[in-house]
């Protein structure tokens, strides 16, 4: 029997009977090596459905890494909520062309064996033909460092419902859900779709988020409506530095809201008593006497609201008298706060509706005001009542000072000292049904101090 081979077979077999001079060969294209770079494809062969026939592996290659290379160069956009995304090549994430020994494959199709079952080998292609896929390859772990990496921004706390007030009343403020990154269950995600959805073009996958509820629904907080308690003091001679702080520290305490269980801690809430933080210096106590010091004032603002606290009756879990007693309210109705001492003004809402706290100061006064839903009767009434049990005078002591001129005098006026006690009285409809004591406070009693010059 005679055969005839023509066209893409006549090339083949000279390929093929050229030995080990064309078997041997290495060909490197893009770093993927050819065992046989000159074979050239029998009739019925395809790549990625692409008909290669009577092209070489050299040829082919180059056709396939191109398009491999497009793949490559895909863009894919990781999708997190909103407008929140970031977009990276294929070859970024690490996706790699994983089988190229497809082409020696492909290619050696119909030249194994010997001439009669390389002839039924070759019209088997041409006949049924034989489909090659390019496959591509990732690192999963890769994959979940780079989500990582380049969306940890996408991670948004959620912010709370909160009340304002407002001249006609509080308004509400809707909050806002938040969302976290899922790393894994997101490499997971990324990892399916390229393996099963991906069409090796640009494309938008979707991270996997996990919603933040927020805090302070409407119907929450719709329940803030009633004054608890109110307080008011007065600061109408303080130095400037000493309005500054007081209006400061209101300002951080106002808007406040405060969930059934939580705990308000003044100090935390104030402080720093920096520049930075607002504060100026002014007077304030320290050691039994007047100072300078960065925040002076902020005790009348732990003040007012203690007091706003206690006509609210709710639970206090912390609170100090001041060393000295202060002018702006009665012995035992102050509340002491010390950033360097760690004395601190604390309470709880012990209720079972969330509370809102609303300050105001200025024109020399501070009113702090609770809100939240009133439980207690109408016919009770709550008043508390400042009791002085004890005196201690001060007295009058002269020392020297060198930086007066002799014959000149400078006096520093002492405090009088008090053993007091606050009792709560509960009535109602107008009768007294207990009396309890609230606090009992110690203040110390100081020296008038004449300092007589010295300097000539």
């Amino acid at each position: 029997m005679k055969y005839i081979l023509k066209g893409a077979a006549l090339a083949g077999m000279i390929a093929f009977l050229a030995g080990s001079s064309v078997l041997g060969a290495r060909a490197a294209e893009n770093g993927e090596e050819l065992l046989h770079p000159g074979y050239v494809f029998m009739e019925g062969t395809t790549i990625n459905g692409m008909d290669v026939s009577g092209m070489t592996e050299e040829e082919v290659l180059s056709l396939v890494r191109e398009q491999v290379d497009s793949s490559l160069n895909a863009v894919l956009t990781l999708k997190g909520k909103e407008d929140q995304s970031v977009s990276m090549k294929a070859s970024e994430l690490g996706i790699r062309w994983s089988n190229p020994e497809i082409i020696d494959e492909a290619g050696a199709a119909g030249y194994g064996g010997n001439i009669l079952s390389r002839y039924k080998n070759r019209k088997d292609l041409e006949q049924e033909g034989r489909d090659y896929s390019v496959e591509y390859s990732f690192d999963r772990e890769k994959i979940a460092a780079l989500i990582k990496e380049k969306c940890s921004s996408f991670d948004r706390k959620p912010v709370d419902g909160k009340l304002e007030f407002k001249e006609d009343g509080l308004a509400y403020v809707p909050g806002k859900e938040g969302v976290k990154l899922l790393v894994d269950e997101s490499a997971d995600a990324v990892s399916d779709f390229i393996n099963h959805e991906w069409d090796r073009k640009d494309a938008q996958i979707d991270l996997k988020m996990e919603s933040l509820a927020y805090e302070g629904t409407e119907e929450e907080l719709a329940q803030c409506t009633s004054v608890l308690g109110t307080y008011t003091t007065y600061y109408y001679s303080s130095t400037w530095g000493r309005r500054e702080n007081i209006a400061t520290a209101t300002g951080k305490i106002s808007g406040t809201i405060l969930y059934p269980g939580e705990e308000f801690s003044t100090l935390d809430t104030v402080c720093p008593f920096t520049y930075e933080n607002g504060y100026q210096v002014a007077h304030a106590y320290a050691n039994n006497k007047v100072v300078e010091s960065l925040g002076g004032g902020a005790c009348q603002v732990s003040t007012t609201l203690y007091n706003a606290v206690l006509r609210a009756e709710l639970e206090v879990s912390e609170r100090h008298n001041h060393s000295m007693t202060v002018s702006y309210v009665q012995p035992s109705e102050d509340a002491c706060i010390t950033s360097s001492g760690g004395l601190d003004f604390k309470f709880v809402n012990d209720s079972d509706s969330p509370i809102y706290i609303y300050g105001k100061a200025g024109n020399g006064e501070i009113t702090m005001t609770i809100y939240g839903k009133e439980e207690r009767p109408e016919n009770r009434d709550v008043e508390f009542q400042p009791q002085i049990l004890s005196r201690t005078s001060s007295w009058t002591k002269h020392e020297k000072d060198s930086s007066l001129k002799k014959g000149k005098t400078r006096t520093e006026y002492g405090y009088t000292g008090y053993s007091a006690q606050l009792v709560k009285i509960v009535k109602e409809d107008g009768k007294e049904v207990s009396r309890d004591i609230v606090n009992k406070s110690s203040y110390a009693a100081t020296p008038t101090i004449v300092y007589e010059g010295t300097k000539r």
